[in-house]
């Protein structure tokens, strides 16, 4: 389990102190001199979408039970709980020899004429082994072990909880004292003495939404008691006198932030450049921090409004999580209206690109096309521009994205020129058809860093590509490349 514990320093609002860095500041814009607050961050919801199957075949009779074992010698078992689960036929148990409880739970196999890929299945961690310290290293040892690869992250709650009370900054938005800089939909709930107990930010069926509520005074009746012992053992709380009558658990509130499939991949590490989330570094306390500050930046953020300035991007923002404090790593959220629209066209551009290649090769067709109209299979520098020419025309007339031109031009001439035919140009590679498409492809979905994603639809396997693309016609971007063949139109 991720987590970081640590207390506000009781010094009033703007002044600084030798420990700063140690303290993380839980308040708005008002003082709160002498109080103390200690908090955590965690993961409390982790679930994935694998392919490959569990069973020999995806077979239509699973067994109820079936034993494996990790790398690390830990004996897993699965045990199926119940037939039918939504979109799945079968739900089972993950659970390592000797635990009480189970690891995860699986659904798998989905029904006849679902969408879902028949090879798929769906992954949750159960919540209490989100408060063990080494789950994610777990999980990648019950993934090898299943022979299943992890084609995406389907939900991800980050928790931060505390004893400050993280419900007073949306009270303060309720009331106008403070304004919200991005727009989104809102919701609350109450208890009888009108003391705020939940607010909701977001849509629940969008790809991130965020809620704050009293997880203290809900997490007894939860049957959830690690939750409370992990708040003890962080420093979040004290642990509680017996002869006490108010338990000191009951002070701890929650803000947690969803995260869906979507908005998992719109997450770019600035410093590795890796576009969505390495789930090997969800036990790192400042990745996490740095997933929920690239979250919450510009949509769960608030304003202090000026008397004297109108402009609200000169308002002071309301401090609500001191991130430097946490050192939260440099994650980035990429904006829907620019990035990541740009990576989705590239994507389908590239399905739509492995689909042609696969039927047959548009390009060739082309180029042969016309070849055949002019009545030589004779190739020089004039014949090759008259080529590029025609498969540039065939892919706007044939296709809505805009292919670079010089990117097809680059292709079809390294096709030609690069020694392919011993530096002979005689003819036409029957084979290149398929693998132009695949070049471009490549180039794509490296110009929008995309390329293990790319590999991953072109060759179904989890392997990143590296810069460098294979430029040779009858060469595919494998491990293992076969020696090209050249034969004469």
């Amino acid at each position: 389990m991720c987590v970081h514990t640590t207390t506000k320093s009781p010094t009033k609002v703007g002044e600084k102190n030798d420990h700063e860095k140690d303290f993380v500041t839980l308040t708005d814009y008002k003082s709160t001199v002498g109080q103390l607050y200690k908090w955590s961050i965690s993961v409390d919801w982790f679930e994935v979408y694998t392919l490959g199957f569990l069973f020999a075949s995806g077979t239509d009779a699973p067994p109820k039970r079936a034993a494996m074992t990790t790398r690390s010698g830990k004996q897993i078992e699965l045990i199926q709980i119940q037939k039918g689960a939504g979109h799945w036929q079968y739900l089972y148990h993950l659970q390592f020899k000797g635990e009480p409880e189970p690891f995860a739970q699986i659904v798998t196999l989905p029904r006849k004429g679902n969408v879902l890929d028949p090879a798929a299945s769906q992954i949750k961690v159960m919540n209490h082994y989100l408060y063990r310290d080494g789950w994610e290293k777990l999980f990648n040892e019950v993934v090898v072990a299943l022979s299943v690869r992890v084609k995406s992250i389907t939900r991800l709650d980050i928790a931060v909880d505390s004893t400050n009370d993280l419900l007073e900054i949306y009270s303060r938005f309720l009331t106008g004292e403070i304004e919200a800089k991005g727009r989104d939909v809102a919701n609350d709930s109450r208890n009888i003495g009108r003391k705020l107990d939940l607010y909701h930010w977001g849509s629940s069926k969008s790809n991130k939404h965020a809620k704050g509520y009293r997880k203290g005074e809900i997490v007894e009746g939860e049957s959830k008691n690690y939750i409370i012992e992990s708040w003890v053992d962080r420093g979040v709380i004290e642990p509680d006198d017996p002869q006490a009558k108010e338990r000191n658990y009951r002070k701890v509130t929650r803000f947690e932030l969803t995260l869906k499939s979507e908005a998992c991949k719109l997450m770019l590490d600035e410093e590795t450049g890796e576009l969505g989330l390495d789930i090997s570094r969800l036990g790192d306390p400042s990745y996490l921090a740095g997933l929920l500050r690239a979250g919450l930046d510009g949509w769960f953020t608030f304003l202090i409004p000026s008397e004297t300035d109108k402009n609200r991007s000169r308002w002071a923002e309301v401090p609500f999580i001191d991130f430097e404090a946490l050192e939260a790593c440099p994650i980035v959220r990429l904006t829907k209206t620019r990035s990541s629209s740009q990576i989705w066209r590239a994507k389908q551009a590239t399905k739509k690109l492995l689909i042609d290649a696969n039927d047959g090769g548009y390009l060739k067709d082309a180029c042969r096309e016309f070849l055949q109209e002019r009545g030589t299979v004779e190739i020089d520098g004039e014949r090759l521009e008259l080529i590029t020419k025609a498969a540039i025309a065939h892919l706007e007339n044939n296709w809505h994205y805009k292919v670079p031109d010089e990117l097809v031009r680059g292709m079809l001439h390294s096709v030609f020129n690069d020694g392919l035919l011993n530096g002979v140009l005689k003819g036409v590679a029957t084979e290149f058809g398929e693998d132009i498409p695949l070049f471009i492809a490549g180039q794509m979905a490296r110009e929008h860093h995309i390329l293990p994603w790319f590999h991953r639809q072109a060759y179904g396997e989890s392997v990143a590509l590296g810069n460098k693309l294979v430029r040779e016609t009858g060469k595919r971007i494998t491990r293992e490349s076969p020696t090209p063949k050249a034969v004469a139109v």
